[in-house]
């Protein structure tokens, strides 16, 4: 896991070498175990200079530059000094790359096969032989989490590539009149570079502050001039042209089912976990008490055996908190070695606003506090680098309370209506909440109108635009959406809602502290077969990821049962009268938002409304 950054000037006027340094820099926590530069002060001639190392205070490493690849360097699979990106491949591939390749092994074994011999352990090095041997054929073959460029000296081309589902990012801007394109991989790396000026998508803008909008597009971000790479996206980059192409979307599922085989299910997830564990530094877990995080520790388990009691797993709660206590169960049946952040009784202002200026972009709860204090009590307490979660868990086995509806209908539309209402009435019996309250917090996410009235909270009167303008919003009918059946609202989590703003914060908030989180449920082979499960195996007898609970059957009852998760955010009081004053003071002070709102009235917004303008005039800083 590594942090990467590129500039392409085609224009023929040079750029600074320090620029790309500047960039680099601007994001090393993503990578603390090194750094390197391949520069070409023309990129026609084949004689790069190369640099390994911090060399942002040496006024010797300033040239010309028309071409250049930046890389922080997470060293985990192997550490050894021939690893060091940029790496190149016959003097004429160079690569940076963010990520982990869990097949590279295999991958390996398979090259050498066909005669390819390798200096390294680092599977860096194998997405530069497989490119050689397959060219773009080759991301296909690759299972893991990425974002990389890659640059052909000899074709003097360029491409740039992000994983299937987005785990890690990739962001990239042009220069004046698309003389060139510069990429990174966070948003500060580009504004570092001083040829990117930070300002504001209005109307991402807008649409974020009026009812949370999270993801304002496939290519746009909150930010003017600045482009997200779709996951399962290619460039293709020649000197003044720019392809983008998909490699790779999520199919629908297979129409016709066939009873679930759990046994099959159970050994592509137990392949999965073994392929993630992979790493020559210490692996953890996260350990929530729930359904996802407890089946990713309960095969490890099974990988590990005795070992297990080496293993690390990780906890964030309250002495209160049930899900603490259902962590802890889990715990002693596992047999790991536990431990547990306890959380605060208040979030300082410090914090707050330290976690905001990680994410980067604004999140619509404040959620995202739990997993930046679970981040830095590992990184301080414990040092581990490597840790495995369960995101990705509820939209893979479309668990979430609110797939409920789309299941009931799809099953309707294929003639059980006996079935689905049988569901309904057991849902029902076991769910937590009433029914008039889980289908108004449900019910938002098949009315675009709905959603705009729970988010609302006075922000819309205060911004003076009225609910209907803003449902016209690109952002908002890009993220919202009205009633969709089954598939397409699958589709609509993995790619545009929900999955996308959760992996931007697990990547920051992880990346903050050089830790790489990994993310098994999002490992496409195991989603691929996932997607083969019918709606009648996903959710029985009134429970959803009916899967995960029969997987282990050795796991505790109350946790693979259990449909009371509450989340640790939960457990403490984030917002006290100090810190909503302090928020306010924030927001009258911020001169983004006294552009577009008399921000003295604050009295206007509610607690969700109120938070959501504070990160706007945190970031705006």
């Amino acid at each position: 896991m590594c942090g990467i950054t590129g500039i392409w000037n085609w224009s023929g006027q040079s750029l600074s070498s320090r620029t790309l340094f500047e960039m680099s820099r601007s994001q090393k926590h993503r990578g603390p175990d090194g750094h390197g530069y391949v520069i070409w002060d023309n990129y026609k001639t084949a004689s790069p200079h190369i640099w390994y190392g911090d060399v942002t205070e040496n006024p010797d490493m300033n040239i010309e530059m028309n071409l250049g690849l930046g890389h922080n360097w997470l060293a985990i699979q192997d550490a050894g000094r021939m690893s060091q990106q940029p790496m190149c491949f016959d003097n004429r591939y160079w690569i940076v790359f963010n990520g982990e390749i869990y097949n590279f092994i295999e991958l390996r074994n398979a090259l050498i096969q066909k005669g390819y011999k390798f200096q390294t352990g680092s599977d860096t090095e194998v997405i530069l032989t497989l490119w050689d041997s397959l060219g773009e054929e080759s991301i296909n073959h690759l299972r893991g989490m990425f974002a990389f460029i890659i640059y052909d000296s000899k074709k003097n081309m360029m491409w740039a590539c992000r994983d299937r589902f987005g785990i890690k990012p990739l962001y990239y801007s042009y220069l004046p009149g698309k003389s060139g394109i510069l990429f990174g991989s966070e948003y500060r790396s580009l504004f570092a570079s001083s040829l990117i000026r930070k300002r504001w998508n209005e109307t991402a803008l807008v649409s974020f502050l009026a009812c949370g909008i999270n993801k304002p597009d496939d290519n746009a971000t909150f930010f003017e001039d600045i482009y997200e790479l779709p996951p399962g996206d290619l460039l293709r980059i020649k000197p003044g042209n720019v392809e983008k192409t998909a490699y790779y979307r999520l199919s629908d599922a297979n129409k016709d089912y066939s009873p679930m085989a759990v046994e099959k299910l159970k050994n592509v997830f137990t392949e999965t976990i073994g392929l993630h564990l992979r790493s020559t530094k210490e692996v953890g877990t996260c350990l929530s008490g729930g359904l996802d995080s407890t089946n990713i520790a309960f095969a490890i388990k099974e990988i590990l055996g005795s070992d297990i009691s080496k293993f690390k797993a990780f906890t964030i709660g309250s002495e209160a908190s049930s899900d603490l206590s259902l962590a802890k169960t889990a715990s002693e049946k596992l047999d790991s070695e536990h431990h547990i952040f306890f959380s605060p009784d208040y979030v300082t202002f410090e914090d707050l606003a330290e976690m905001i200026k990680i994410c980067e972009t604004p999140n619509h709860t404040w959620g995202p506090i739990n997993q930046y204090y679970i981040m830095r009590f590992i990184k301080q307490e414990h040092g581990i680098q490597v840790l495995l979660d369960g995101q990705g868990g509820d939209e893979t086995f479309s668990g979430y309370p609110w797939f409920f509806k789309v299941i009931k209908n799809f099953l309707v539309r294929q003639g059980e209506r006996s079935y689905a209402d049988n569901l309904a009435k057991k849902f029902l019996e076991k769910s937590p909440l009433p029914q008039q309250i889980l289908d108004s917090s449900t019910g938002m996410y098949f009315s675009r109108k709905n959603w705009i009235d729970m988010f609302d909270g006075g922000a819309l009167e205060l911004l003076g635009i009225s609910r209907e303008d803003l449902i016209r919003m690109r952002p908002v009918q890009y993220y919202l959406n009205d009633e969709l059946d089954w598939h397409d609202f699958y589709q609509m989590e993995f790619y545009r809602r929900e999955l996308q703003h959760l992996l931007r914060q697990e990547d920051r908030l992880g990346m903050w502290y050089s830790i790489e989180n990994r993310v098994p449920f999002l490992d496409h082979v195991l989603v691929e077969e996932a997607r083969k499960i019918g709606p009648k195996d996903l959710w029985k007898d009134g429970y959803s990821k009916h899967p995960l609970r029969i997987m282990f059957p050795e796991m505790p009852e109350a946790i693979r049962f259990n449909t009371d998760k509450k989340g640790f955010w939960e457990n403490y009081s984030v917002f006290t009268d100090d810190t909503v004053g302090y928020m306010k003071e924030k927001i009258t002070g911020s001169g983004i938002l006294n552009g577009i709102i008399d921000a003295k009235n604050t009295n206007k917004l509610n607690i969700m409304s109120l938070w959501r303008f504070f990160q706007i005039a945190v970031l705006s800083e």
